[in-house]
C-alpha cells in the first residue's frame, strides 16, 4: 500500500476488538477527522470545481442551448418509462445533479439550489417523474436551509410528494420519506398543527400498501425503511 500510494497517505489504525475503551474511541475519532479534512472534503471540493466547469461549458451558449432545446423536444414524443435507465452516469443530467449533491453536502446551498433548478426542469420536460420529484424534495431542503422562502420550500416539498404518489407503487417509499421531512421543517417552525396535516397524509401510504395476503387472508404491511 505504501509503494503505491505513498506513505504520508497510508495510515494503520489499530483498534482494541476485546475492549471498546477511551484511547480506541479518540484513535477513531482523530483518523476520521484526519480522513475528512485530507481526503473526502479536499476530493469533494476538487470534484465540484470540474462539475462545475463541465456543467458551465455544456450549457452556455446559443448554440448548445438551441441543441439541448431540440433534443428535449424530440424526446417529448416517446412514452414516459420511469423504469428504464434513461440517463447514464456520464450524462449532462447526471453530472448536474451529482454537482448539486456535493454542493448540497458542502453547504454551498446557493450554488446547489442553481443546478436543482436547472435540473428539475430538464427531468420535468423529459417527463422522468421520479427524479424530477427527488429534485424537487432536494429543493425543498435547500430552501428551508437557505431560509429565503418558506412558501417555495413548502411548494417544492408538496410537489415532489404529489409526484411520488401518482408513480404509485414505485414512489410510495419515498413519498413517505418526504413526507417525513416535510413535516419535520414544519415542526422546526412550530407549525404542529400543519405538521400532523403533513403526517396523517403521509399514513395514507402505508394503508395502500397494506395488502390481503392470498394464502391466509391475513393483512400483511409492506412498508420497509
Amino acid at each position: 500500500m505504501k509503494s503505491t500510494f505513498g506513505s504520508n497517505d497510508c495510515q494503520l489504525l489499530c483498534i482494541n476488538s476485546l475492549w471498546d475503551t477511551v484511547e480506541d474511541q479518540n484513535n477513531i475519532r482523530l483518523f476520521m477527522q484526519d480522513l475528512s479534512t485530507k481526503c473526502i472534503i479536499p476530493h469533494m471540493e476538487q470534484k465540484i470545481r470540474t462539475l462545475n466547469e463541465q456543467v458551465s461549458a455544456t450549457r452556455k451558449g446559443f448554440r448548445n442551448q438551441i441543441k439541448n432545446l431540440w433534443w428535449r423536444k424530440g424526446k417529448d414524443d416517446f412514452p414516459d418509462k420511469p423504469d428504464d435507465p434513461v440517463y447514464t452516469y456520464s450524462s449532462n443530467e447526471s453530472q448536474n445533479r451529482l454537482l448539486a449533491d456535493y454542493a448540497f453536502m458542502l453547504r454551498d446551498y446557493e450554488l446547489a439550489l442553481s443546478n436543482y433548478r436547472l435540473i428539475s426542469t430538464d427531468y420535468k420536460l423529459d417527463k422522468a417523474w421520479k427524479r424530477y420529484a427527488g429534485v424537487q424534495e432536494m429543493l425543498g431542503l435547500t430552501y428551508f436551509l437557505l431560509d429565503q422562502s418558506r412558501k417555495k420550500a413548502e411548494y417544492c416539498l408538496e410537489d415532489a410528494l404529489n409526484t411520488y404518489l401518482r408513480l404509485g407503487s414505485q414512489g410510495q417509499q419515498n413519498a413517505t420519506r418526504c413526507g417525513v421531512w416535510w413535516a419535520g421543517m414544519l415542526k422546526a417552525r412550530d407549525e404542529y398543527k400543519e405538521a400532523a396535516t403533513v403526517f396523517f397524509r403521509v399514513s395514507g401510504t402505508f394503508a395502500v400498501r397494506c395488502y390481503a395476503c392470498p394464502a391466509k387472508g391475513t393483512a400483511v404491511p409492506t412498508a420497509s425503511y
